[in-house]
C-alpha cells in the first residue's frame, strides 16, 4: 500500500509566541540605543560634559540591523497567526539571528572604541564613558540573538514532517479494538441489584442495564 501524504501542524503560534515578542521588543531597543548617546565625557572640575551619539560612528548599522530584525519578525509572527509556512519563518528567523550577531558585534566594538579613547583637557587626562545607547544596543543584541534562536529551531522542529500513518493490513485494528482502546471499558456493580456490568471508564453517570437504577461515579 502507498504511504499516505505526510502532515505538518501549522497552528503553533503558541510555541514560539513569548520567545517571538522577547525578540520584536529587542529589535525595537537595538534601534533605540543606536540613536541614543554611546558616549559621554565628562570633567567634573569644569563641569564640561559632551556625549556622541551612535549616528556619529556604527550607529547606522546597529539601526538597519534592528530596522532588519523587527521587519523579519513581524514577517514570522503574520506567518504564525496565518497558521503555515513553517520554511519562511526559519529564513526570516535567521535574518534576526544574524542582525543580533552583527549588532552585538558593533556594540561591543563600540565599548572597546571608547574605552581606549582619552584626552588631556586643561591638564589632566579625561576618559570618554559607556553611555546607555551604547549598553542597550550590545543588551538588545544579544536578546535577540537568543530569542530568535529559539524561534528559529522550534519553527524548524514544527516543518518537520509527521511520519506517515501504516495502514498496512497486518497493523490493522478491528472497530471494537479500537474502540476499546479510545474508550476502555470496566466491569462496575451497581448499588441496588449489585449486579455487575460493562461501563466506559470514561464514562460518570449511566442506567443500570438489570434494574434501571441511575447510577454515578
Amino acid at each position: 500500500m502507498a504511504d499516505q501524504p505526510s502532515t505538518r501542524r501549522t497552528d503553533f503560534g503558541p510555541l514560539y509566541l513569548p520567545n517571538l515578542i522577547v525578540a520584536l521588543v529587542a529589535s525595537v531597543g537595538l534601534m533605540i540605543g543606536s540613536i541614543g548617546p554611546w558616549a559621554t565625557v565628562f570633567a567634573r572640575s569644569s563641569f564640561f560634559a559632551r556625549s556622541w551619539g551612535g549616528m556619529d560612528g556604527d550607529g547606522i548599522f546597529t539601526l538597519i540591523m534592528g530596522i532588519a530584525a523587527t521587519a523579519a519578525l513581524f514577517g514570522v509572527l503574520n506567518l504564525g497567526f496565518m497558521g503555515g509556512k513553517p520554511k519562511l519563518m526559519m529564513y526570516l528567523s535567521n535574518v534576526a539571528v544574524i542582525a543580533g550577531v552583527l549588532g552585538a558585534l558593533a556594540g561591543i566594538n563600540g565599548i572597546i572604541s571608547v574605552r581606549s579613547h582619552s584626552a588631556e583637557f586643561f591638564g589632566k587626562t579625561i576618559r570618554p564613558e559607556v553611555a546607555w545607547g551604547l549598553w542597550l544596543v550590545v543588551i538588545s543584541s544579544v536578546t535577540l540573538l537568543a530569542t530568535a534562536t529559539i524561534v528559529y529551531y522550534q519553527a524548524r522542529k514544527e516543518s518537520e514532517p509527521l511520519p506517515p500513518l501504516d495502514l498496512s493490513p497486518e497493523n490493522a485494528i478491528g472497530t471494537d479494538e479500537l474502540i476499546e482502546q479510545l474508550n476502555p471499558i470496566g466491569s462496575v456493580k451497581c448499588s441496588k441489584c449489585e449486579k455487575s456490568q460493562a461501563v466506559a471508564t470514561t464514562t460518570t453517570k449511566w442506567v443500570c442495564t438489570h434494574c434501571r437504577q441511575n447510577l454515578n461515579r
